[in-house]
């Protein structure tokens, strides 16, 4: 297939449209909550919290561990779920009933990571991914899906941001019929999201060789970026995403991604 048809590269004039349509009202911007951290590291989820706030959607929540109780209080938009003895996430943390009212209180679930591993975290993100609500992972996050993977990929409502590693390893756990490698090239890799999504109904965002990569049902969009911090990216792009989503829902999550991108290019 003729890259053009499937892959759009760059263009500030692509969504023009839906960028205008941006609501004006705080109660149209979207509900977004935020879901992870643990005894040892919740600062992402803090940093989460603040960004998406400091975006304009029209609000945000967050759900961690009770064992963070003691640092971070009672406060209006914090709420505990069931904790392990080691201060993760437990099986049970959707049993309370205000947590379950929450996940589908919101338009998209934030899973920026630090969840600990261990497997009562696990379960407790598996009941996540089977809710109706979309959801949208990255870093530490990620590694969840690698166990079942084939089913975790086979969810409509999946965003990932992930590094080029990361994706490596997906790809290879469900042993798909083409390898991702580091000296690909960019147009190697966009077919390779290219049929990758079509085959697997999850979106994709990631980065290689300067460029931020969506993909979704087959549709890929590239930004070149100058530079971007290796620590960061991930974070940033997933929160970027997930206030676009807010603002323009979920039905045009692919542009959301690619508008996105362009955002982060930006800076």
């Amino acid at each position: 297939m003729n890259e053009k048809n499937y892959w759009q590269k760059q263009n500030p004039q692509l969504f023009q449209d839906l960028e205008w349509s941006k609501p004006e009202q705080a109660s149209k911007r979207g509900k977004l909550l935020v879901v992870g951290g643990n005894i040892h590291d919740f600062t992402d989820i803090s940093y989460s919290y603040n960004k998406l706030k400091q975006s304009g959607i029209g609000d945000a929540k967050v759900v961690v561990p009770a064992s963070l109780k003691k640092f971070l209080g009672n406060t209006s938009d914090i709420f505990y779920a069931d904790d392990t003895s080691t201060g993760s996430f437990a099986s049970t943390a959707l049993d309370r009933p205000q947590v379950l009212q929450l996940i589908n209180w919101a338009e998209l679930i934030v899973m920026p990571g630090q969840l600990g591993r261990n497997s009562q975290t696990s379960i407790f993100i598996e009941k996540i991914l089977d809710s109706a609500t979309p959801c949208i992972l990255t870093k530490d996050a990620i590694s969840y899906l690698f166990v079942g993977s084939k089913e975790s990929l086979s969810r409509p409502n999946l965003i990932l941001v992930v590094s080029l590693s990361q994706l490596q390893k997906l790809v290879k756990t469900v042993k798909y019929t083409s390898p991702i490698t580091f000296g690909m090239s960019s147009s190697a890799l966009a077919e390779l999201l290219h049929l990758f999504t079509k085959d697997y109904p999850v979106k994709i965002i990631t980065a290689h060789h300067q460029q931020l990569f969506v993909a979704s049902m087959g549709q890929v969009y590239s930004t070149k970026i100058s530079a971007y911090n290796d620590v960061l990216w991930q974070l940033d792009m997933t929160l970027a995403t997930a206030a676009n989503i807010g603002f323009y829902k979920f039905d045009h999550v692919f542009e959301a991604m690619a508008l996105a991108t362009r955002d982060l290019a930006k800076k």
